[in-house]
């Protein structure tokens, strides 16, 4: 089993308003596939054609077995683009990358064979770009939002054995933080109105497509920003005083599945809204910690000594978290030691983190997918 977190901002400091964030966020990745798109060793094929073919943009296989995973972190796919999301099953990682032209999804085997593009420019260079990705039944899911002033946006899907990329639903008002989640056979994302008063909601449509209803709105016209799935309910955070990412107000939510009233399970959140759940509890940024939750309600069992969190994941008996942005970091659950640093990417933007049975992977924004054990 492989759990897996991202972070919704390529920019953790300093604390932004949404709207500018969006266009900080949107220069750097115009930045970076201006300047790494020459990455590329191969040909180009393609996508799904599954004979490693390299559209323009894409990265290159480190080599290494998922047997192979050591103390010392390597290198698994190499790219100078931006690496938007990740997402993870059992035998693959996959990718949302920015390329010249747009954003690739990339299957990126554990075995260190070669990456196979899925799905060329799903998003086009100067109209959009993808903020998150899932997989999940054999289709890697994304969401995208739009880069102009209206913060309309779209979900798709495209086998995880290659195929033809389908949009299963268009000019949806996808808010910024653009988060996707698929369990129970639904699609989940979260949304806000783009005229005054704001309002958010999460979304839900059928995995293979089909109708969109609301399954729960933010109280006070919060907008839902982090998503994670268990026990039967989907837990959100809503933003914070007047939807600014300051953690005054912050609250993390939960609602039943298919929907139903929404109640409030935390009332203090961290600045980066960091969340997670494995089978028995959910984690949630509190303060200047990480909070081990039950999911079946109750106060937390531990608090993680993590400082600044900017996405996190968990098994279970640990958790590993993207610390401050550039620190790869894990904790025992039970609070019994204090974190131990897995590797230090000094000023870096790391992403998305992953974990499964004996690896724990990561992105690094322009550089690449890491792995070491975990």
């Amino acid at each position: 089993m492989t759990e897996v977190a991202r972070h919704w901002s390529a920019c953790y400091q300093p604390r932004m308003n949404a709207s500018f964030r969006h266009a900080v966020i949107v220069l750097a990745l115009a930045l970076s596939a201006a300047c790494g798109s020459s990455s590329s060793s191969s040909s180009a094929a393609p996508p799904g054609s599954g004979d490693g073919g390299v559209p323009d943009g894409g990265g290159d296989a480190g080599g290494p077995s998922a047997a192979a995973c050591t103390a010392t972190p390597q290198k698994l796919y190499a790219t100078s683009n931006g690496l938007l999301s990740m997402a993870a099953d059992a035998a693959n990682l996959y990718v949302a990358e920015r390329s010249s032209t747009g954003d690739t999804i990339w299957r990126i085997p554990k075995s260190g064979a070669a990456p196979v593009a899925l799905a060329a420019d799903i998003a086009k260079k100067d109209e959009s770009q993808v903020q998150a990705i899932a997989v999940d039944g054999g289709f890697v899911y994304w969401v995208a939002v739009s880069t102009g002033a209206e913060l309309t946006g779209s979900i798709g899907r495209v086998p995880t054995t290659g195929g033809a990329a389908t949009t299963l639903v268009a000019n949806r008002p996808v808010n910024f933080y653009g988060n996707i989640l698929v369990a129970a056979d639904n699609v989940y994302w979260t949304e806000a109105s783009t005229t005054a008063p704001v309002t958010g909601n999460v979304a839900r449509m059928a995995s293979a497509g089909g109708a969109v209803s609301t399954i729960a709105t933010g109280p006070d016209s919060r907008v839902p920003e982090q998503l994670a799935a268990g026990d039967g309910f989907v837990f959100f955070t809503l933003a914070g005083d007047d939807n600014n990412v300051s953690s005054a107000g912050k609250k993390l939510m939960r609602a039943p599945l298919g929907g139903g009233a929404a109640e409030e399970v935390a009332a203090t959140m961290g600045l980066d809204d960091a969340l997670a759940t494995n089978a028995t509890s959910i984690l949630y940024e509190s303060g200047d910690k990480v909070a081990v939750l039950p999911l079946g309600g109750g106060p937390p069992s531990a608090l993680l000594d993590f400082v600044g969190p900017t996405a996190i994941v968990a098994d279970d008996k640990s958790a590993y978290a993207i610390d401050g942005s550039s620190v790869v970091k894990r904790a025992a659950l039970d609070a019994s030691s204090p974190p131990t640093e897995l590797s230090d990417h000094a000023d870096a933007l790391l992403r998305s983190i992953a974990v499964d049975d004996k690896c724990v992977y990561w992105t690094n924004l322009n550089e690449g997918l890491f792995m070491r054990e975990k």
